[in-house]
C-alpha cells in the first residue's frame, strides 16, 4: 500500500492527470460497491457544500488494497495531500465497514 501511495504523491508532483492515475490504479468491478461506498461516506463526513463533493467526486483516486481478512479503499484527492488520505475498510464476506482512518491519523 506504501508503494502506491509514494507513487500517487510523486505523479501529483509531477503533473501526472487524474484520469491518468485512474488507469494506473484501476478498481475491479467487484469493487464498485465499497468504493462508492466509501466516497459517499467521505462526502457525507464533509458537509454538505455542494462544490466539495462535486471536487471529491471529480478528482478522487480511489485504490482498492486487499487483506486476507478485509478490503480497503485509500481515497487519494489533491486536497488531501498536507493530511493524509481516508482509507476505508471492509468485511471481505459481506461489505461492511470495519474500519475507518481518517486523513489526519
Amino acid at each position: 500500500m506504501s508503494f502506491a501511495l509514494a507513487f500517487v504523491a510523486a505523479a501529483s508532483i509531477y503533473g501526472t492527470s487524474i484520469e491518468d492515475l485512474r488507469k494506473e490504479f484501476p478498481n475491479s468491478p467487484y469493487d464498485d460497491a465499497i468504493v462508492a461506498d466509501a466516497i459517499n461516506r467521505e462526502v457525507s463526513s464533509n458537509g454538505p457544500a455542494a462544490e466539495g463533493e462535486k471536487s471529491l467526486r471529480e478528482n478522487v483516486i480511489p485504490i482498492v488494497v486487499r487483506f486476507p481478512d478485509k478490503c480497503c479503499v485509500v481515497l487519494r484527492h489533491p486536497a488531501f495531500s498536507t493530511g493524509g488520505a481516508p482509507i476505508y475498510c471492509y468485511r471481505l464476506d459481506r461489505d461492511t465497514l470495519i474500519e475507518h482512518f481518517s486523513g489526519g491519523q
